[in-house]
């Protein structure tokens, strides 16, 4: 049975299921925080962004945490950042990035990036709209970008090589579109020939984009320390295990 399936039951019996995950004996933990830093190391390189990490949401009934959740008050642009260590549940994955897509400006405005009155522009009003009246480039509706980063390896490779087709329809934009676009939320993408995409490549980027991509945070010290526990398990040859 499917942690979604799960949860829906829980749901329908007025039950909160948790998931405890136990690695190790809390590596997981260091792994994760190790993780989160890299890329906020990462993120740290451009300038024009407020990033906060961990942010828990509870908001008509749907609860979460989005890993990094940023805010670009110059061109009105959010992203809802999710770090994977593992892609285990594609659906899931899928599922859970549309609520937050959802939700993102709601989490704004619970955060002060946005004006409260910006509530009253969610339910359908025209895009580009004046929808509240705060900060820089105020009468625009802010565009909310998603990402997935994902831990470089081959088991993770190879999960996302089988179920290709479908995450690529959901996050067809690749890591260096990512990087282009942190740089300037309002450039259009460039073709394969360096050469910007031209208006389709804009509005992709007025809209707000969809994408996947490896990241290499698992490798440093953490990488270091995983292979070293895998190699002390070892027994030496000649021995049994």
């Amino acid at each position: 049975m499917s942690l979604q399936m799960i949860r829906a039951i829980g749901t329908a019996c007025g039950l909160r299921v948790e998931l405890l995950a136990r690695w190790r004996g809390g590596e997981l933990d260091r792994l994760l925080a190790g993780s989160h830093e890299a890329v906020s190391r990462w993120l740290a390189g451009f300038a024009g962004w407020e990033f906060a990490p961990e942010v828990s949401y509870s908001i008509g009934g749907e609860r979460g945490v989005v890993d990094v959740l940023g805010w670009h008050p110059e061109t009105r642009s959010l992203l809802v950042l999710e770090l994977k260590t593992q892609v285990i549940d594609v659906g899931d994955l899928m599922s859970a990035m549309d609520r937050r897509r959802r939700l993102a400006t709601r989490m704004a405005i619970e955060r002060g990036w946005l004006g409260g009155d910006t509530v009253r522009g969610l339910g359908g009003g025209k895009r580009g709209s004046a929808v509240d009246g705060s900060g820089a480039g105020s009468g625009t509706r802010p565009t909310v970008s998603v990402w997935v980063l994902v831990a470089e390896g081959s088991t993770n490779r190879r999960r996302v090589r089988a179920h290709e087709s479908v995450l690529r329809r959901a996050f067809p934009e690749d890591r260096q579109r990512l990087a282009e676009w942190l740089r300037d939320p309002l450039a259009p993408a460039q073709g394969a020939d360096g050469h910007h995409a031209g208006a389709t490549g804009a509005a992709r980027a007025r809209s707000g984009l969809s994408g996947l991509s490896f990241f290499p945070y698992a490798h440093g010290v953490n990488a270091r320390r995983n292979r070293e526990a895998v190699h002390a398990v070892r027994a030496p040859r000649g021995e049994t295990r």
